[in-house]
């Protein structure tokens, strides 16, 4: 005996409306893992997503940007990479109580930054931050994901140059209408904790760890 077609039908659009389900909380359950800076699983950093020629390269030139603009002290500049409710946050990885600063918002974040730049400035000590090994992952249209080993070295007024530190960062940013900015920052700095918000007004010679 046939099926009545009505049955079938039914029995169609069940199947098809089950299939999109299970897709849809598939969906979910990736972008709740993704919400933050850093990845779960290498598995994550296999993922290019919908890439964009364009978009790696603009995504690329923020992270350049994020280097000579604030090694050239344009302090103010450099907080133009950043949306207006980002986050920064330093995170050592042995813990402790005092192993985590975070700053929320664009301004807030320039605000911490700046006394320290100008210290620097006013004792003529550079800075060059090297991002190196970058990767950019699950781009989509508007949102992707950024990781990057970092070198620092400073250069001290005799014209020393040193190694002041290593780490990396881990990142989301965003397409906006001004281009690609930073919307969630993290700075995971190698070597053993400090304090990195008391360090801000301090004397800059003594402080050989930065982002």
């Amino acid at each position: 005996m046939s099926q009545h077609p009505s049955a079938s039908g039914r029995q169609t659009r069940l199947g098809l409306g089950l299939m999109i389900a299970l897709a849809l909380s598939l969906t979910a359950s990736s972008t709740l893992a993704a919400d933050g800076p850093l990845p779960t699983s290498g598995q994550e950093l296999l993922q290019p997503g919908a890439s964009s020629s364009e978009d790696v390269l603009s995504i690329q030139q923020l992270l350049s940007l994020y280097a000579h603009l604030y090694d050239d002290f344009e302090t103010r500049t450099w907080g133009q990479l950043f949306t207006d409710d980002a986050t920064f946050e330093i995170a050592y990885p042995t813990g402790g109580p005092r192993s985590r600063s975070i700053w929320r918002g664009r301004e807030t974040i320039v605000s911490n930054l700046t006394p320290r730049r100008a210290s620097f400035r006013a004792q003529g000590i550079g800075r060059r931050h090297y991002l190196v090994n970058p990767l950019i992952y699950e781009l989509e249209t508007r949102s992707a994901r950024v990781s990057a080993y970092l070198l620092l070295t400073s250069i001290q007024r005799d014209g020393t140059v040193k190694l002041a530190g290593s780490g990396r960062y881990d990142g989301r940013v965003t397409k906006t209408p001004e281009g690609w900015r930073i919307q969630a920052w993290r700075f995971t700095p190698d070597g053993d904790p400090v304090d990195f918000a008391s360090e801000l007004n301090s004397d800059a010679t003594s402080s050989p760890k930065s982002p």
